[in-house]
């Protein structure tokens, strides 16, 4: 069973509504305006929050920047299209292992960018834009979990 399933129902019953599909876009619009602003914001918070992280980023932080605005765009573009966000993601999460990146770090990461979309969007980033975003990012860190961390998961 997909963990994204919900994420690319199609059907009016899916968990993910088409609205908040919408709100996840519609935001991430704005906060990728502020693409340098956003990844300094989120880089320093992840190592605020989660200061064991820090030892994983080797690369260029203004290049690692420009990594993470690039993955969440190709994500936000694919929210709908399953058969390309799903191999992505997986592949992905493999490709952290290289880096030495746990299970529970995923959610520091999306606690960081929660963070730092409240705090580029203020009150652009309402209650209803925060829960389309934490079900998108839950979505995203559970497929990305079972894929490079299976004993974590439980089977369906």
């Amino acid at each position: 069973m997909r963990l994204f399933k919900y994420l690319f129902a199609s059907d009016t019953n899916c968990q993910m509504e088409r609205s908040s599909k919408v709100i996840v876009r519609e935001t991430w619009a704005k906060a990728a305006a502020a693409h340098v602003d956003l990844a300094r914001l989120f880089y320093g918070r992840l190592f605020t929050i989660a200061p064991e992280t820090r030892v994983l980023f080797k690369n260029d932080m203004d290049v690692q920047g420009r990594k993470l605005v690039a993955t969440l765009a190709f994500v936000i573009d694919n929210l709908s299209n399953e058969e390309t966000l799903a191999p992505a993601a997986e592949d992905l999460a493999l490709r952290h292992l290289e880096y030495n990146v746990k299970a529970e770090h995923y959610g520091a990461v999306a606690e960081a960018l929660l963070w730092t979309l409240d705090e580029l969007l203020g009150s652009g980033f309402d209650e209803d834009a925060k829960a389309a975003w934490t079900e998108t990012l839950n979505a995203l860190a559970g497929i990305m979990i079972a894929a490079a961390h299976p004993e974590t998961t439980q089977a369906d």
